[in-house]
């Protein structure tokens, strides 16, 4: 199996032609992780591996998991590629679903090959290359490096086609946005696109019925994926993806299961470092099989899933999952009626505050909200004050903020590391996640 033939969407034939593909491609993966970038040659050593001695997924076993923080604390030369200039690629940082902001980086190639890998999983929707797709998410700055000339030409030609829609907007300036706009195919934030469901419901006018809305970046409740059907008049898929590995599984619409993206993602289900069985919890680890510049070998997402079969029973070639319990992020309720989504004060905590390592948002009450921050090095009173003051003039006068440094930030045991709760009102609360079934709660 090519990847010009996983690009252009055509079908796999079979599981063993998945598992080939993804095989050759580990193998030059971890030979050029070993040759040309340093934290990963320094691993490989200090553990007595050698790139021969990884012939397939089961192999990986032999190496150590990665964690956000092991690479939160390497200088950029340590985990790009030699002979790759950091300046020159695509760099994300994350909104940390795990509170450890982490800078990605990409080249624009592997950029369109993992967005190529995420339109046949909408494909498998309908989706089709003259839809009107619009994405409500959290619009980025274009780096230099990420030119639109490519997308400029398919838009010209009637292809691709997309607008972008900031989550943070208010509520009815999306709806009327997208009212105006009618795409064929809505994708965005799960909590996100619930609020706007629930807000098209309440506006007496026909629903919008765009082909399909696909989720993605945080969980999908059993409420939300109601509220999206109803307000939309669509179907509704998840996606699970993150921002090291891109896509790593879709839902499927036979079975309620998510397909992991074998030929992109190497995804690892583990417990005390071993593989679970089937049906069974654990940690997800996860490799990148297209990302060269920035290679991810191993490395631990941050979240909890449950194994599912090895090919799932609608016939597609690609392992499942039964659940995935990552990112949730709460709406905060204030006083007054209004709803602040957490990336408002987390696009506060970005790249000018490098003394912060990891934070957590906890919403102890309507009028108090307590941000425990783990520093990389303690910081001085007036670094703490820039950070207090500006969310202090998001939150409002009638809002309290505690600002609390702490030593670290653990999980509790067995259960995913909420980075953003509210104790008013959560969505997440009184989720079963050790029940087996659909991807997401249904």
């Amino acid at each position: 199996m090519s990847l010009a033939r996983a690009l252009l969407g055509r079908p796999r034939r079979d599981r063993a032609d998945v598992l080939s593909f993804q095989s050759s491609q580990l193998r030059r993966l971890v030979s050029h992780a070993y040759r040309n970038v340093p934290y990963y040659r320094s691993l490989f050593d200090a553990h007595g591996i050698r790139p021969a001695d990884i012939r397939t997924a089961a192999d990986m076993q032999l190496l150590p998991v990665t964690s956000k923080r092991d690479m939160q604390v390497l200088p950029v030369d340590a985990v790009v590629a030699r002979g790759t200039d950091p300046t020159k690629l695509i760099a994300r940082r994350t909104t940390g679903s795990t509170g450890e902001p982490l800078t990605i980086r990409r080249s624009y190639l592997e950029e369109l090959v993992l967005g190529a890998f995420r339109k046949r999983a909408l494909q498998a929707y309908g989706w089709r290359r003259t839809d009107l797709q619009a994405e409500i998410e959290e619009v980025e700055a274009r780096h230099p490096r990420d030119h639109q000339r490519l997308q400029r030409v398919l838009h010209a030609a009637g292809l691709h086609r997309r607008i972008s829609l900031h989550a943070l907007l208010p509520v009815e300036e999306i709806v009327r946005k997208l009212r105006k706009a009618r795409p064929t195919v809505v994708t965005g934030y799960a909590a996100v696109l619930a609020r706007v469901g629930e807000a098209m419901q309440g506006d007496d006018l026909p629903p919008l019925r765009p082909r399909f809305v696909a989720t993605h970046s945080e969980v999908l409740t059993p409420l939300m994926r109601r509220q999206i059907i109803e307000g939309f008049g669509a179907p509704v898929f998840t996606l699970y993806d993150s921002y090291e590995m891109h896509l790593i599984a879709w839902e499927c619409g036979e079975t309620g299961q998510l397909h992991t993206c074998d030929d992109s993602v190497l995804v690892e289900i583990v417990r005390d470092g071993r593989p679970v069985g089937i049906g069974e919890r654990g940690d997800v680890v996860a490799t990148a099989l297209h990302s060269l510049a920035m290679p991810f070998l191993r490395y631990a997402i941050g979240d909890i899933a449950t194994r599912g079969a090895d090919a799932c029973s609608c016939g597609a070639p690609f392992a499942t999952l039964q659940t995935v319990q990552g990112r949730m992020f709460d709406y905060f309720p204030l006083p007054g009626g209004r709803l602040l989504h957490p990336y408002e004060i987390i696009a506060l905590l970005g790249d000018k505050h490098a003394w912060i390592r990891q934070y957590q948002l906890i919403q102890e009450q309507r009028d108090r909200i307590v941000l425990r921050v783990a520093p990389s090095a303690p910081p001085s009173a007036a670094q703490l004050e820039v950070v207090a003051s500006a969310i202090r003039r998001l939150l409002g006068t009638e809002v309290r903020l505690i600002v609390d440094l702490v030593d670290d930030l653990p999980a509790e045991p067995s259960s995913k590391f909420r980075v953003c709760r509210s104790l008013v009102r959560s969505e997440y609360d009184g989720i079963d996640w050790s029940a087996t079934g659909s991807a997401s709660p249904r």
